[in-house]
């Protein structure tokens, strides 16, 4: 059998004002599954704010299993080592996502960390320890909220579903791009400026397009190996239906002219024009971020 324990460290702004607190989780038996001759669990897991260093920490308390007839050995050990903070990025980076998109708390990913793991031989009694390297990790802006954030069902039920996003894996590339949608999304909630807010709207409907296109099994707007569709025909499509009837009241006309305005802006270095567009920007983008909610409930949904 396998001990360790995993640390998964966020900051917060340093303006932004918590109290310390801590909140622990029992019994939660959460199957990790990275190889077929190892099985993880999560066996508990504590949230703890720190007020003085402006960061959360979660601490996940975790067992490895082999099936019989199969020994734990240094060379397995090794292997583990190698994938451990990558997977526990992974699960940090979804329960910032599902618990940004519940409630509302700025937080920056800053790093992973993984205890000596512990090897326990039932047969002899001997523990072996390996070990293994934290790994820092520098990540932009992620979100999550306060009040019932150390609430224990509220934080079972997202490091439960983070966990069943890391193991979709023949769905990680979609996911991806809704991970890369919310990172642009809180950096765009964050500028001062107008014109970087814009470009940051910009950069979700680009993000949004490609993943319709791949959800659609659009070949004409799928850029692999090239799109046979224009770039302003994908992007309506991706957002007619959603922004259609309630930002663009007149479609073809206003779209047209939201769509020269990036050009504008993105091609020809005309600033001024980012502020004449943000409002219908910044109103079809928060249809996205509704949207991308429910597509995250679907890929929880199948992986039941």
């Amino acid at each position: 059998m396998l001990k360790f324990t995993a640390e998964v460290a966020y900051t917060l702004p340093s303006n932004f004002n918590i109290n310390s607190g801590e909140v622990g989780l029992d019994q939660l038996d959460l199957e990790l599954e990275p190889s077929a001759d190892l099985r993880l669990k999560v066996i508990k897991a504590y949230i703890r704010l720190d007020e003085k260093l402006k960061k959360l920490f979660v601490i996940f308390e975790s067992e490895g299993f082999m099936p019989e007839p199969l020994e734990v050995d240094q060379e397995k050990v090794n292997d583990l080592e190698r994938r451990l903070p990558e997977i526990f990025r992974d699960i940090g980076e979804y329960l910032a996502l599902l618990l940004q998109l519940e409630y509302s708390l700025p937080l920056v990913l800053a790093d992973v960390k993984i205890s000596p793991i512990q090897i326990i031989d039932d047969k002899h009694k001997n523990i072996i320890i390996a070990v293994v390297n934290s790994l820092p990790i520098t990540l932009v802006s992620v979100v999550l909220t306060s009040e019932k954030l150390f609430e224990p069902n509220n934080l079972r039920d997202a490091i439960k579903n983070a966990i069943d996003l890391v193991k979709l894996s023949e769905k990680q590339e979609m996911i991806n791009l809704l991970k890369r949608i919310i990172k642009w999304y809180y950096l765009a909630l964050n500028e001062f400026d107008e014109t970087d807010r814009f470009i940051d709207y910009l950069m979700i409907l680009e993000i949004w397009k490609l993943y319709k296109a791949y959800k659609d099994n659009d070949e004409k707007c799928i850029p692999i190996p090239k799109p046979r569709s224009s770039h302003k025909e994908c992007l309506s499509k991706a957002i007619k239906d959603l922004c259609s009837k309630d930002v663009f009241s007149n479609w073809d006309k206003e779209f047209n002219d939201f769509y020269e305005g990036r050009n504008k802006v993105i091609h020809e270095g005309l600033l001024e024009e980012a502020s004449k567009h943000l409002k219908v920007a910044s109103e079809c983008v928060e249809k996205i971020i509704e949207e991308l909610r429910k597509e995250i409930q679907i890929f929880l949904q199948h992986n039941k």
